[in-house]
Order: structure tokens, then sequence, then C-alpha cells
């Protein structure tokens, strides 16, 4: 996904319009994948409460606790 390669080069402006962009597409099939692309993008460009928003998603949430993805995410 572009956002989390955008993320990932730090480039945060290019990470947060995809992120947008990406967030108007909620209903299409493999939400799971787009939801924790989008927590990890989120992560990358220190945006640490809204990733923890997206991964809310999942029921295996308390998991994500050790995702190396998310260690500037609080999760409680």
């Amino acid at each position: 996904m572009k956002a989390l390669q955008a993320a990932a080069a730090g480039q945060t402006r290019q990470a947060e319009q995809a992120i947008q962009a990406a967030e108007k597409h909620k209903g299409f099939g493999h939400f799971h994948h787009t939801a924790y692309t989008l927590a990890s993008a989120y992560a990358q460009t220190n945006r640490p409460q809204q990733a923890v928003e997206w991964l809310r998603h999942f029921a295996c949430y308390p998991l994500f606790e050790r995702d190396r993805s998310f260690r500037n995410c609080s999760h409680g």
C-alpha cells in the first residue's frame, strides 16, 4: 500500500494523503488487511493514537502489543 511505503520512506505528507484516500474505502473486501496497513502507516508517521484506533477493528487487538510496527503506540 502506498501509505505504508511512503511512511517507511519518511514521506509523512505523502503517507497521510494515501491514508486519507484509503480510509474512504472502508467497506471493500479484505478490510482487515487495509486496517492493519493503515495502522502501521500511522504508527510509522508518529501518530500512535490513530494507529491504535485502526487496530481496534480486530478482535485480537491485544496481540498487537508485541508487533514491532507499533512500538510507539499505547495499547491500553
